[in-house]
């Protein structure tokens, strides 16, 4: 199995994904969430063969910029002031 976790990443337990791997249960790992972030440096899966971790942002591209910054412009319009009234 090839595990993928764009969600949060506390769904994911770290020492049992780390211990499926080493078993083979899990074969890979790719996330863009962290169980903490910044990641624990003692967590086990930054050690792990086959993880492939990125910043939350991974999915960002000159593609598809305009189009999250119009919509984050649009909500922070709805909004309205910073600080609210």
């Amino acid at each position: 199995m090839i595990l993928i976790n764009t969600a949060r990443g506390k769904v994911i337990v770290e020492d049992d994904l780390a211990e499926a791997m080493k078993s083979g249960k899990v074969r890979a790992y790719g996330t863009d969430v962290f169980f903490s972030d910044p990641p624990d440096p003692k967590s086990p899966l930054l050690s792990a063969p086959n993880v492939v971790m990125t910043p939350h942002i991974g999915g960002s591209s000159k593609e598809n910029l305009p189009a999250a910054l119009a919509e984050r412009s649009f909500l922070d319009r709805q909004r309205g002031p910073a600080g609210g009234s």
